[in-house]
């Protein structure tokens, strides 16, 4: 609760600071009330890039690292069949790949204002930023901001001009893939060229997963820029100052900013291309007929087009199509592959509360898109026979593993093993005694289901092949159901 209320007022703060009504008069008086919002919100983000630029960094030297070795025993199952074409296709391999780790190893202080990769999200945050540089008021009321901005501003150039690095790298080492596939095809070296492959895409992979996370901003990101986006002034500022405005003219701009790559003069308008047209074909319905014509042929030429790069294996997306399965999680760290879990059982009473309810909780390890294994703890809750004498009593614990592998869209196959305590117990010491522990062998199926944006529901099915050797004997089905968090 602290922490919403902590953004809510760092949220309101901003929006005082850069309100649209607000005059040159009150603006002295609301700077007063930012307290801590802009330095906040700027070591956030410095935070941010930073991070991601030192991630960015460390995995392509990794995947380098990588492909460089597979290269080289390559090399060596070259040579050991024709040692001169070894040096002639592998000659220039450390070469290349030197200046692939010196370019990202670099300090790369030099920031350019167009590296040549767009990142929107990246790119309103340096136009923010630089409307914040040019507030006169907000740096006199709070001069120690302008070190902090010139900083974060340095991280996100930084990491813009790294997101361009790694598309060159990318570039290289799809090229050089091509290469060696093209060169090493009569080698029967397919498997070995699979593994270089697979390296490749990953990579391409990871830089396109870090892009994502520039697209999904922090709560005081958001609110930021959606209280900026009102104000007439940060409008008429981007228009003139954001990359996007380098490239095009913004809508309401009424100038092209100095230095844009477009240029309006020398182009033809509207106006003179129709009197060029009416002077060639006569008539609008002449010059209706000729276009829609054109058109068809267009598209038919592009459809012809759409089939020659469907038969080349091309996915019309940016990253090449492998010709492997990918696994969707490798590329993510430990922690975006667990998924926490929690799960409700409840064993049917005589009256109207049901004898005992066991409380489940789980962290669960995403192998691949279709497997995921974990492990997890119960607890069973033991409630009494009706609402008059309402009592909660231990009546066991338990510890469980689990294998969930997807059959097909939201159903999945789960099978676990369990060891079950379920007696009553007043202390803990009575569970020591592992010989009073009941075995569980489950197999079943599960739904999932979407809840949220980052949980999903899951109804399980299961059944228990040791029931009949358990001296407490429960019943054989087993229904579950529950949450897990992404």
């Amino acid at each position: 609760m602290k922490f919403f209320l902590r953004i809510g007022l760092i949220a309101g703060c901003f929006a005082a600071v850069f309100s649209i009504e607000t005059s040159a008069q009150d603006s002295t008086s609301m700077l007063d009330k930012v307290n801590s919002a802009p330095d906040k919100l700027i070591g956030q983000v410095d935070k941010k890039a930073r991070k991601l630029n030192e991630r960015l960094v460390k995995q392509t030297d990794k995947y380098i690292s990588s492909l460089r070795r597979h290269e080289e025993e390559l090399r060596k199952k070259v040579t050991a069949v024709d040692s001169a074409a070894a040096n002639r296709i592998f000659d220039d391999a450390k070469a290349t790949y030197d200046a692939l780790q010196g370019k990202m190893s670099s300090v790369g202080s030099k920031v350019s204002r167009f590296s040549g990769t767009y990142l929107p999200h990246l790119d309103s945050l340096k136009t923010a930023f630089n409307f914040f540089g040019n507030s006169s008021d907000l740096l006199k009321s709070k001069p120690e901001l302008e070190a902090k901005l010139q900083g974060a501003m340095e991280s996100m150039g930084l990491l813009q001009n790294r997101f361009a690095e790694a598309e060159e790298v990318k570039r290289v080492l799809t090229q050089r893939q091509a290469f060696l596939k093209e060169q090493l095809g009569k080698y029967n070296l397919s498997k070995q060229l699979k593994l270089y492959q697979k390296q490749v895409y990953y990579y391409q992979q990871q830089v396109t997963d870090y892009k994502q996370l520039l697209k999904d901003p922090s709560r005081l990101e958001s609110k930021a820029l959606s209280i900026l986006s009102q104000s007439s002034k940060f409008k008429d500022f981007f228009s003139r100052n954001s990359e996007l405005a380098a490239l095009f003219r913004v809508p309401g701009s009424r100038t092209l900013p100095e230095g844009s790559l477009v240029r309006l003069a020398g182009l033809q308008t509207r106006e003179s291309v129709m009197k060029d047209m009416l002077e060639r074909f006569g008539s609008e319905g002449k010059i209706q007929e000729v276009l829609h014509a054109q058109a068809h042929d267009a598209r038919a030429q592009l459809n012809q087009l759409k089939e020659k790069v469907s038969k080349m294996g091309g996915n019309g997306s940016e990253e090449p199509m492998p010709d492997f399965k990918p696994n969707g999680q490798k590329t993510k760290s430990f922690l975006h592959r667990l998924e926490l879990g929690t799960n409700l059982q409840n064993v049917k009473g005589n009256g109207f509360l049901p004898a005992t309810t066991d409380l489940g909780l789980s962290v669960g390890y995403k192998i691949n898109d279709k497997s995921i294994v974990g492990l997890g703890g119960s607890y069973r809750m033991g409630w009494s026979k009706d609402f008059k004498h309402l009592t909660v009593t231990h009546q066991g614990v338990g510890v469980r593993s689990f294998v969930d592998y997807k059959l097909r869209g939201s159903i999945w196959l789960s099978g676990g093993a369990e060891m079950n305590y379920r007696s009553q117990f007043r202390s803990f010491e009575i569970l020591d005694d592992y010989s009073a522990w009941q075995k569980s062998a489950l197999l079943g199926v599960s739904k999932r289901y979407r809840v949220g944006k980052k949980m999903k529901g899951n109804m399980q099915l299961l059944y228990d092949f040791l029931w009949k050797n358990q001296v407490l004997r429960t019943q054989p089905v087993i229904f579950r159901f529950g949450y897990t968090l992404k």
